[in-house]
């Protein structure tokens, strides 16, 4: 008689029937979880366990920003993002879709992607042309005041390929139709907090100048 036959011999039969039930529970928890098991080790010692996938919960907010017309007039347009907060973590995946002008003059239907982060009250994404060529790129850095988001994005401008700076506002509502975004957000849209070009000398020196160019996007 080996060893292992003895001891399993001399053991409670409810220690058997807790083993083999441990073990099926195991093996279930394996088969039905959607989080992967995994073993790691670290200075702490030897550990397993299920690592949990980040659930992303996605929120449709509205935006609202500077643009020139072609006669060179302002105006604020508006965009819906899906934006997409990952649990409580700073990761933030996102997508818009709107129409722009094509370098014909023609406005066509465009879609742009954007990730980002999340740092207490600052928001900072960054988008992309999601369609080939990807000519339209750019960042939004923005602040949290009372559930709403405000402050500017600046990217490249199509179809001039210029790089400019508007003030821009993302909101969970949508603004009424007879409701101007001046008199809505008056400290954030006014005739002294306009569009402006970011210009770069041969120097490699920013500056900025104020610029009516066409959408942005």
């Amino acid at each position: 008689m080996s060893n292992d036959k003895s001891i399993i011999e001399k053991m409670p039969p409810w220690v058997i029937g807790v083993a083999i039930i441990a073990v099926v529970i195991f093996i279930s928890l394996l088969f039905f979880s959607q989080n992967p098991f995994a073993c790691s080790r670290d200075s702490d010692g030897f550990s397993c366990g299920f690592i949990r996938e980040p659930t992303v919960i996605y929120e449709k907010l509205h935006g609202y920003f500077y643009d020139w017309d072609e006669t060179g007039n302002t105006y604020c347009s508006h965009e819906i993002l899906d934006l997409g907060f990952v649990d409580d973590e700073v990761s933030i995946t996102a997508r818009a879709t709107g129409a722009v002008k094509n370098r014909d003059g023609n406005l066509v239907e465009n879609k742009w992607m954007f990730r980002g982060y999340k740092h207490g009250n600052n928001l900072a994404i960054a988008y992309v042309t999601e369609r080939p060529p990807r000519t339209g790129n750019g960042v939004y850095y923005l602040i949290q005041n009372q559930g709403e988001y405000a402050g500017f994005w600046m990217g490249v401008d199509s179809p001039s390929g210029k790089t400019i700076r508007c003030p821009y506002v993302l909101t969970t509502t949508e603004k009424r139709g007879n409701e101007s975004c001046e008199l809505r957000w008056p400290h954030i849209f006014s005739p002294t907090n306009g569009c402006y070009e970011i210009v770069f000398p041969s120097n490699g020196q920013p500056n900025s100048q104020s610029s009516r160019d066409l959408p942005r996007k």
